[in-house]
């Protein structure tokens, strides 16, 4: 069953690729007009980069430059185009669905996983970011790959994809930040039941 729900999710995320493709030539908008698309192109033709100040304050905006980094670093093999930029974040959401479905299905099942993977597919924000030069849904990648990695307890890759996000948008501290605090009460919880139990079990002695 498991393999049989496994090919139907690749066959959606197919389908959600496949007509996310025949938006990609559509021309920059809003954001990606004014501070994305040039930033990217400023990046592709000045060769990628990580270090500050290798594209202007005015187009980065201050923000951390991983996503202009991997976007021209892609734009740098396959050419320069906003069909080109789109089909990068493409590709993005693409890994993004597969990170939802088998994040689902690793802590809830697939049956759900199916389920969430096309009302996912289906929400209007991803369909409309799924092809715009936008942050947005690498960060959410990189959210779940957090996520993931702190309900595994892979300290390493919890680490990794905490920096990657934030090296993406400094918002991403916020997930973070969220996870940490959250570990911080689940360990202080567990203290004070191991402490209650042990004053239940003298009190019986």
């Amino acid at each position: 069953i498991s393999n049989a729900f496994d090919i139907l999710a690749f066959f959606i995320i197919l389908i959600f690729v496949a007509i996310k493709i025949t938006h990609a030539g559509t021309p920059y908008f809003n954001d990606e007009t004014w501070s994305y698309g040039p930033a990217v192109y400023n990046m592709t033709l000045n060769g990628p980069s990580l270090l500050p100040g290798s594209i202007p304050a005015h187009l980065s905006r201050g923000h951390p430059l991983l996503f202009y980094f991997l976007s021209s670093l892609w734009l740098r093999i396959f050419g320069y185009s906003v069909f080109n930029a789109h089909l990068f974040i493409v590709f993005i959401s693409a890994l993004y669905l597969i990170a939802v479905y088998y994040f689902t299905k690793k802590f809830y099942g697939v049956f759900p996983a199916i389920v969430t993977l096309i009302l996912v597919a289906l929400q209007p924000l991803v369909q409309t970011q799924a092809a715009m030069l936008l942050p947005d849904l690498f960060m959410a990648l990189l959210t779940i790959l957090v996520l993931q990695s702190y309900l595994l307890n892979k300290v390493l890759l919890f680490n990794i994809y905490a920096a990657l996000l934030i090296f993406t948008k400094e918002t991403g501290i916020a997930v973070w930040l969220t996870v940490f605090l959250f570990d911080c009460f689940q360990r202080r919880r567990e203290r004070v039941l191991n402490i209650i139990i042990a004053q239940i079990g003298r009190a019986h002695v």
